[in-house]
């Protein structure tokens, strides 16, 4: 069990135009030996959440993942729905696929990433698993 209250706190988000973000947004890394864990809640008016055809209409939220702030990275796209998919910005890097939970509570959403250590490569690149 994860005590998130002694996980890394990540700050300084931002808006997809670089601008800070005026949302309310608690993000925690930690990691128990097995996998890298992350942790975002968001605060919002759930009620009003919408799920379009793709984790990257509507009301999805990205992270990207990578060794440096620049390429290659992966991006993680999810919905409020729980739905997510991974893409990788050099096709010659695999997949990690990790697991990824979306939950709704009123005024937040959290999502929990799980990302397996042994698939992640100290360059910060996945292989396959």
């Amino acid at each position: 069990m994860i005590d998130w209250t002694q996980a890394a706190k990540l700050d300084g988000w931002r808006q997809v135009d670089g601008c800070p973000t005026e949302r309310v947004v608690e993000a925690r890394l930690a990691h128990d030996g097995r996998f890298l864990y992350l942790r975002l809640a968001l605060a919002t008016d759930t009620s009003k959440l919408q799920c379009d055809t793709s984790v990257w209409d509507g009301e999805g939220r990205e992270v990207f993942l990578g060794p440096e702030p620049k390429m290659p990275y992966r991006q993680f796209g999810i919905d409020p729905a729980g739905n997510h998919l991974e893409i990788a910005s050099d096709s010659s890097l695999h997949l990690c696929g990790p697991r990824i939970m979306s939950r709704l509570e009123p005024g937040l959403w959290k999502v929990l990433m799980a990302f397996p250590l042994d698939a992640i490569s100290k360059d910060g690149s996945c292989r396959s698993i």
